[in-house]
C-alpha cells in the first residue's frame, strides 16, 4: 500500500523528520502538517529569521516557534504594562493586554489571535491555517499560499468538556 498523505500537527512539524523517518522515505515524503503559525523554514520572513538566529543552529520545530511567539506575546504585554499603571506588571494588566480586541500576530509568526469569551460559537467563521509538506532535500515547504490568505468559511463546533 502506498501512503498518499499523512496529515499531522505542529508536534511533528520538526527538522528531525529525515532522522525520525529514515527507514520510511515514502511515508516521510507523504507528511503534511497544518497549524496556526508561519513555517519555521520560511526564511524569507524577518520574524522567522530572528527565531532561527536565536535557536543558533539547534534542531527546529513548529512547537518551538509557537512557544517563541507565546513568549513574545507575554513580553509585549509586560512591556506595555510597564509603560502604564505606574510601571507595575500585574496580572490584571497582562489580562487586559491579552484580552484586547486587537488580534495579536506575533510580528507575523501567528495567524492573528484573539481571545473571545462566547457562550456559544458562531455557526460559521472564517478560519485560516498554515500548511507545509515535507520533501527530502528541501525540508518543510509551505503549501497553499500565505497562512493569512489560506482561509475558509467553516462550521464551528462547541467545546464540551
Amino acid at each position: 500500500m502506498e501512503v498518499t498523505a499523512k496529515v499531522t500537527n505542529v508536534q511533528n512539524w520538526t527538522s528531525a523528520v529525515a532522522e525520525d523517518y529514515e527507514n520510511a522515505p515514502r511515508c516521510r515524503n507523504a507528511l503534511w502538517a497544518t497549524g496556526s503559525s508561519r513555517n519555521h523554514e520560511d526564511t524569507g520572513h524577518p520574524a522567522v529569521r530572528n527565531f532561527r538566529a536565536a535557536m543558533k543552529g539547534r534542531e527546529l520545530s513548529q512547537w518551538q516557534l509557537e512557544g517563541w511567539a507565546a513568549a513574545m506575546w507575554f513580553t509585549d504585554a509586560a512591556r506595555a504594562c510597564a509603560g502604564e499603571d505606574g510601571g507595575d506588571v500585574t496580572r490584571a494588566c497582562v489580562d487586559r493586554f491579552m484580552n484586547s480586541d486587537q488580534p495579536y500576530p506575533a510580528r507575523g509568526l501567528l495567524i492573528p489571535v484573539t481571545f473571545e469569551h462566547l457562550d456559544e460559537p458562531p455557526e460559521r467563521r472564517r478560519t485560516c491555517l498554515s500548511v507545509a509538506r515535507w520533501r527530502d532535500g528541501r525540508g518543510w515547504t509551505t503549501r497553499g499560499g500565505d497562512m493569512n490568505e489560506n482561509c475558509f468559511e467553516v462550521p464551528q463546533l462547541p467545546y464540551q468538556p
